[in-house]
């Protein structure tokens, strides 16, 4: 299981890797997780956004683990969003411009058969 260092709540979608092997899981809604197979020489590495990575070593490990995550104060750049088209407006207004030469009804081939 993988909680969080300052109130011990479970963290969900914690990404835990082996790192020799390159075989990898996330935790569960419950910060529960499960390796099939784990290599005794290999380290487990947890990671999550916002949190200090952990290593352990696998042979360090007895039975279940719990894994504890320190909350890693992140700082952010400013993201700018600046007024512009909706590229979905744009796609739509090129369908709209070509809607009749694509009309089937207008097609030499066309054959319909209403009973």
């Amino acid at each position: 299981m993988v909680i969080d260092g300052s109130n011990g709540i479970p963290l969900a979608f914690v990404t835990l890797v082996l790192t020799e092997s390159n075989q990898g899981v996330y935790t569960d809604i419950d910060g529960k997780f499960e390796f099939d197979f784990v290599n005794p020489q290999d380290s487990l590495r947890c990671s999550y956004v916002g949190f200090r990575t952990h290593v352990i070593p696998v042979n360090a490990i007895n039975g279940s683990l719990t894994v504890s995550l320190d909350p890693l104060p992140v700082s952010l750049s400013e993201a700018v969003v600046r007024p512009g088209e909706n590229p979905a407006e744009t796609v739509m207004r090129k369908v709209i411009a070509v809607k009749s030469s694509n009309n089937p009804e207008k097609s030499c081939d066309f054959i319909y058969d209403s009973y």
